[in-house]
């Protein structure tokens, strides 16, 4: 896995748990 792969779903990760404390 390359490096922006890693951040981008970490991202896409930290986006989710974002979004479910919010709603």
């Amino acid at each position: 896995m390359s490096e922006i792969s890693k951040i981008q779903h970490q991202n896409r990760c930290f986006y989710g748990k974002f979004k479910k404390l919010n709603s």
